[in-house]
């Protein structure tokens, strides 16, 4: 299976969000006031607020993750000429994607995240024998925590 990131970033619902993941200057993270006159007094643009932007940029990694993970059959492990290649044994970062969609299942509760994670987490499974694997850490942590 092959994606664009250009194909992915225009076709995803979560685009809407785009506007408020743009990268925080300095200025944006400072605490804005409901009264100039008074930088103590507390903030009303919650748009500049951190935790906002936080919560922004998580909403809108969860509904990209949410658009393609379905559609994942394999690992992926980088981009070629903005197209995702694939790697079927993990290769070493096999864990991370795993560990994307066991972050999102805690995020969101979605049983759907749990399944593709155990799902991703049970090909990694035969490589955890391997002792001369020193990439065990990023492969297999998510099924070794429980989640």
């Amino acid at each position: 299976m092959k994606l664009t990131r250009r194909t992915l970033l225009t076709s995803t619902p979560a685009l809407a969000a785009a506007p408020a993941l743009a990268t925080p200057a300095a200025a944006d993270l400072a605490p804005a006031s409901a009264n100039p006159a008074d930088p103590a007094a507390p903030s009303t643009d919650s748009a500049q607020d951190p935790l906002t932007r936080f919560r922004a940029a998580l909403d809108y990694a969860v509904a990209k993750l949410r658009s393609v993970a379905p559609r994942v059959t394999s690992f992926p492990e980088e981009t070629k000429f903005e197209r995702w290649t694939y790697v079927d044994d993990g290769g070493w970062v096999g864990g991370f994607w795993p560990g994307l969609l066991w972050l999102a299942h805690v995020d969101t509760g979605d049983p759907l995240f749990r399944d593709l994670a155990i799902a991703s987490a049970e090909k990694l499974a035969p490589r955890k024998d391997n002792p001369r694997d020193h990439d065990l850490g990023f492969l297999l942590v998510g099924r070794a925590i429980g989640l």
